[in-house]
């Protein structure tokens, strides 16, 4: 990793334009031509290394095809409030987007959750039961980029999750079968942090993307907020590296999340309708 840190609204809005450009299936070549600029610039870009223009966002989207004038003053937005900010909060229109866009350039992602699980790794059914926060505004995506592949994501699950229902029991017990799944096909590293470990993230959710050159950090909070310096980019690595050490081995992960399953699909049996009608969510 390089010492030097990157303005984070620019690296945000690089990997999302280079989604863009991927997803709408538009070359290198034609993006370099559409700026009359050069590849290395572009790829720079791309990156976050060197900031785009307003001028160059206007053009790519209008060359792109993406009509959401929204995303466009948002991405703007983050352009002019980073230029020399090392973090920053993303609450836009395409924020999910563009979070999406992050996770798919990363060499490797780590999450930490002790209430929800993380975006890009729920069940359908969880994520439809799960009211989105109200500073984050509900929109119609017009770009859709692809999910993280074959890289290594590795999801810490504190053990309270395990017990705390945030969505109808039936909803519960489907995601922890499709984590289970995940995790025995290789797609993910699943780790339970056990009680016994005491706290050691002081937040609820925090996710580190890995990078050739650096590190990014994002908190879905009321917003997603993304840090690529300060107090939190320092202590960040010390506390997954701590969660490895004090999480349970992949197998004993896996039967404590088995268990978990069991009890909310018997739950789910005693309930009405699954417990998607009168059920209340667990504050353990």
């Amino acid at each position: 990793m390089t010492g030097q840190a990157l303005p984070a609204g620019a690296t945000v809005v690089g990997m999302y334009m280079e989604a863009v450009r991927e997803a709408r299936g538009v070359t290198t070549a034609d993006a370099v031509r559409f700026l009359s600029t050069t590849h290395r610039t572009l790829t720079r870009m791309e990156s976050g290394w060197t900031r785009f223009r307003e001028s160059d966002v206007k053009r790519l989207l209008l060359a792109y095809g993406v009509p959401c004038k929204a995303c466009m003053s948002d991405l703007l937005s983050l352009l002019t409030l980073s230029s020399d900010l090392f973090q920053i909060t993303d609450r836009g229109a395409g924020w999910l987007t563009r979070l999406k866009a992050c996770h798919r350039k990363a060499d490797s992602i780590r999450h930490f959750t002790g209430m929800r699980i993380p975006t890009g790794l729920r069940t359908p059914e969880y994520d439809r039961h799960l009211k989105p926060s109200p500073d984050l505004p509900t929109h119609e995506e017009h770009v859709t980029v692809a999910e993280a592949g074959s890289r290594m994501i590795t999801l810490f699950l504190d053990e309270a999750v395990l017990h705390r229902r945030v969505v109808p029991p039936d909803a519960m017990a489907e995601q922890f079968r499709a984590l289970n799944a995940s995790a025995s096909n290789g797609a993910l590293r699943l780790r339970v942090v056990p009680f016994t470990a005491g706290p050691i993230v002081p937040l609820t959710a925090l996710t580190e993307l890995t990078f050739t050159t650096h590190q990014l950090y994002a908190q879905e909070t009321a917003g997603i907020h993304y840090s690529l310096g300060g107090p939190l980019t320092r202590s960040a690595t010390l506390w997954f590296d701590a969660l490895d050490r004090a999480a349970l081995s992949p197998e004993e992960s896996h039967q404590q999340i088995t268990h978990a399953t069991n009890h909310f699909t018997a739950l789910a049996e005693r309930s009405p309708r699954g417990g998607g009608r009168g059920w209340q969510p667990s504050m353990l």
